[in-house]
């Protein structure tokens, strides 16, 4: 079976149009680049079937605002991620992705950047084998080798009107549910859906309890987790501005932007009230079964972006929403000597 796709033809076409060489491209990277593309050949004892992620170790690191990569999607599984973020708009019947209308393109769709891989790279994960006996059909594996059960968030953020733009990425991920690949209620599958935005939150609420194929990510810095039907079944994240957050500790009138700046001054350690909100924060949700992430967090300088990943890693979120992957992978590694 050939494993080459749409989205891998376009990442092989980017590379050549950048005249981006491959002695440029980060090896994690490079190596599902080189399996993606493999068409399956897997002759000798050197590769087996599975090895499309061999080695790389899944991490809880959301990648923030996906679609700004070289190559979304696959940058972001080089790096272990298990949450990747995109931003649709729905225009004709088409989910286009991009930060804004203006950086639309044909080409850049949720299927081209997103479904499409995902659904070829699960393939690869789950080959037909004279080893599995047809009687039983085994639980898919996920997407990362090293571990096979660890499901992945795709975030969907919705940027047009929700219930057309809710109904199409419905349409839209059902091969991945025909084929298995879908977390459906409480049954942890390779891909979880979660959507944020402008998402009909009743529209979600009415999918039935046994069959639910999308899931909320809940605003943390509101009440909507002392709402008796919001729990970790129907949101299993929640996450809300980091800058707007510890503002708001200091005084009622403190902008995000001198809150930023007081942080930056003490390079990135946050008072005991800011640590105190944050903290009350992760626990309220933790109660209710829901994991946590923090976006608008500072990414420069770096000393201040590791300062702040490290206390909140250290507080118990779920997710460490980061932009920059080259840096994210050994800084978590690193935290551990701060």
């Amino acid at each position: 079976m050939k494993y080459t796709t749409y989205a891998v033809v376009f990442i092989a076409t980017l590379f050549k149009t950048l005249d981006v060489f491959a002695s440029s491209i980060p090896a994690p990277l490079q190596q599902i680049l080189d399996n993606a593309t493999s068409n399956g050949d897997v002759d000798g004892p050197y590769r087996y079937p599975t090895d499309l992620t061999r080695g790389i170790v899944p991490k809880r690191l959301h990648s923030h605002n996906d679609y700004w990569r070289d190559v979304p999607f696959y940058s972001a599984l080089a790096t272990g991620c298990v949450s990747i973020e995109a931003d649709v708009w729905l225009y004709n019947s088409t989910l286009f992705v991009g930060h804004e209308p203006s950086a639309l393109t044909p080409a850049r769709t949720l299927s081209s950047l997103y479904i499409e891989p995902i659904m070829k790279s699960l393939d690869m994960m789950n080959p037909a084998s004279a080893f599995l006996s047809s009687e039983s059909k085994p639980r898919p594996n996920g997407l990362y080798d090293t571990e096979n059960a660890q499901s992945v968030y795709l975030h969907i953020d919705l940027k047009t009107p929700g219930r057309e733009t809710y109904s199409q990425i419905m349409r839209e991920v059902e091969p991945l549910h025909n084929r298995g690949y879908l977390t459906v209620s409480k049954d942890s599958r390779p891909l979880t859906i979660v959507l944020t935005g402008e998402v009909p939150v009743d529209m979600v609420l009415a999918q039935p309890a046994d069959k639910r194929l999308a899931f909320l990510d809940a605003h943390l810095d509101d009440m909507t987790l002392d709402m008796e039907d919001i729990n970790g079944d129907i949101a299993p994240l929640a996450s809300t501005d980091f800058i707007a957050c510890i503002a708001k500790v200091e005084t009622p009138t403190m902008s995000p932007k001198d809150a930023l700046r007081a942080l930056e001054t003490r390079n990135g350690t946050l008072t005991s009230a800011q640590s105190k909100r944050l903290q009350g924060l992760i626990d309220k949700a933790k109660r209710k079964g829901i994991g946590t992430r923090f976006w608008n967090t500072p990414q420069w300088p770096q000393a201040v972006r590791r300062r702040v990943q490290h206390q909140l890693w250290s507080m118990g979120v779920e997710l460490i929403s980061v932009d920059d992957l080259d840096a994210a992978g050994e800084e978590v590694g690193s935290w551990e000597d701060m």
